[in-house]
């Protein structure tokens, strides 16, 4: 950047606070729109009708039991191999995992419930972003969500310039909900860990820069917009 131009980092706690309050945001969106959704997700694809069936093969091939609670209400509990109330050996599951996958039928459904969830999430996570990440940012510039609008942090290109729309479109979208949200969904269903956004949450709390995964990857940088000079 040129000699007259001075970008500041935000201090850790501003960032910290901005975070906490777009994840409240996104999380309101998220309930909001699924509320909204699901209820035609299921009307088009049967999820509902999807997960009963799959935990009804569940069940007949020992994977699964159906239990009752307090209320007389029955629900389904799905066996594990670790630790808990509600598990079998080793031997015993991988012997009831062998006869669930040589059911044709069984497999397939649960392909397909797997398939359903997995593109509904996917398309749930998008929508809970884009009001903060994207139309909040086009209203009031520098890319501020509400938490960095919030706590006075600005979004600028590497160079302390303002971002442009195509850049704030990338960012989003690439950087954010590809690279960091949905990279980490399908971690977490694998490990139960949403490793990237936890990494990402980390260096921009304790980097120098303060700067997330989805800035390094769009090449954009957050700074105190009270000291610092955007062009």
């Amino acid at each position: 950047m040129n000699d007259y131009e001075a970008m500041y980092p935000p201090k850790a706690y501003k960032r910290l606070i901005a975070i906490v309050v777009d994840i409240i945001v996104c999380f309101s969106f998220f309930t909001f729109f699924q509320l909204i959704c699901m209820p035609l997700i299921n009307n088009t694809f049967h999820y509902n009708d999807l997960v009963l069936t799959h935990q009804e093969n569940l069940v007949k091939y020992n994977l699964g039991r159906y239990d009752v609670n307090e209320s007389g209400e029955k629900f389904f509990v799905e066996y594990t191999v670790d630790k808990g109330e509600n598990t079998i050996t080793k031997q015993e599951y991988e012997s009831a995992k062998q006869l669930f996958e040589q059911d044709t039928s069984a497999t397939e459904n649960a392909q397909k419930m797997n398939t359903v969830s997995l593109v509904s999430m996917s398309f749930l996570l998008l929508l809970a972003i884009v009001p903060n990440y994207l139309l909040f940012p086009l209203i009031h510039k520098n890319g501020q969500t509400l938490g960095k609008w919030l706590m006075h942090i600005a979004i600028v290109d590497k160079n302390g310039f303002e971002m442009t729309y195509s850049r704030l479109l990338f960012r989003t979208l690439v950087g954010l909900y590809l690279c960091e949200i949905l990279i980490s969904y399908l971690l977490y269903t694998m490990t139960g860990i949403p490793l990237v956004l936890c990494v990402s949450g980390v260096i921009a709390l304790i980097g120098e820069s303060k700067n997330s995964i989805a800035d390094y990857i769009s090449g954009t940088s957050q700074i105190d917009k009270d000291i610092s000079i955007i062009e």
